[in-house]
């Protein structure tokens, strides 16, 4: 749904429909269609999210790659914020809060897709797949909301970085820390740094005399 009105509205609540929306017709088109197309009015309210959600209408986001960014928090910050490519701000009226804007990029996301009772939330039982933000998108000022930076994606149960390891996330199967220069030590039965074992053991400072003197396979 990219244009609609009220009475669309309460037809898509009367046949019980769910809808799959992109707030970033707005962002792109709303300025250029005031020009020429819509008109102004129609123009400045382009994807009225907030028509469907006061009607308790399951809605959804997504962002006809590559139309818009396939970018979850850029559509959500559109249609929090609604402002435009040339910073405009049409229809206030229909800003979302974050709550129900970020519920269009998970769970009701899921939901379009039949996928509620696999993905969309963090639940016992649900697939692992979620991201890792740099900050809190209810804590932040909401016209930031897109700029948060991924830290990480886990998907199906696997951690992928976005950035450079935290101190101390690198720990081997032992706990042994590398970026604090521990490496693990069979002999020893505790992680060393090689060159402080060398030192102490009196080997050469190297990787191939540490596992040769720790008998690491």
């Amino acid at each position: 749904m990219g244009y609609f009105d009220a009475s669309i509205a309460d037809q898509v609540k009367t046949l019980g429909m769910e809808t799959s929306v992109n707030p970033y017709y707005l962002w792109a088109l709303s300025d250029k269609y005031s020009e020429i197309g819509l008109g102004k009015e129609r123009a400045e309210n382009l994807v009225r999210i907030k028509e469907l959600t006061k009607r308790d209408i399951p809605v959804s986001f997504h962002s006809d790659f590559a139309m818009a960014p396939a970018e979850p928090l850029t559509l959500a910050w559109t249609a929090v914020n609604r402002v435009t490519a040339e910073g405009s701000k049409f229809s206030q009226d229909q800003r979302l809060d974050v709550f129900t804007a970020m519920k269009a990029v998970t769970l009701n996301a899921a939901r379009t897709l039949n996928q509620e009772e696999k993905l969309g939330s963090i639940k016992k039982g649900k697939v692992a797949n979620f991201t890792i933000l740099d900050e809190n998108p209810f804590k932040v000022d909401p016209i930031k909301i897109k700029d948060i930076k991924v830290n990480a994606v886990v998907h199906k149960g696997t951690m992928v970085l976005n950035k450079p390891k935290l101190i101390g996330a690198d720990k081997d199967a032992h706990g042994c820390i590398g970026s604090a220069g521990y490496k693990w030590c069979a002999k020893t039965k505790q992680c060393e740094r090689p060159w402080e074992l060398a030192k102490k053991e009196k080997f050469e400072k190297s990787i191939k005399a540490f596992n040769s003197f720790c008998q690491n396979k």
